[in-house]
């Protein structure tokens, strides 16, 4: 999922919690729905943490000449 759509969907659960309107049931939706952004987005850094650390590993076992382990 993009940034921008998770930048969205987070301001989205901020306006729904600022509410003064607010039902309980809408504020646990809210609540949910932002903690699942949360933490979606901190999978999605870690996965691209580890995509950063495998390309790196890659490309010292490449100018080690050692990629033949990937065939």
């Amino acid at each position: 999922m993009e940034v921008d759509r998770f930048s969205r969907l987070q301001r989205m659960a901020e306006d729904t919690l600022d509410s003064v309107e607010l039902k309980p049931d809408t504020y646990l939706l809210a609540y949910a729905l932002y903690s699942l952004v949360d933490a979606t987005s901190m999978i999605e850094g870690a996965i691209d943490d580890n995509r950063d650390i495998l390309k790196k590993i890659e490309s010292h076992l490449h100018h080690m000449g050692l990629e033949a382990w990937k065939k």
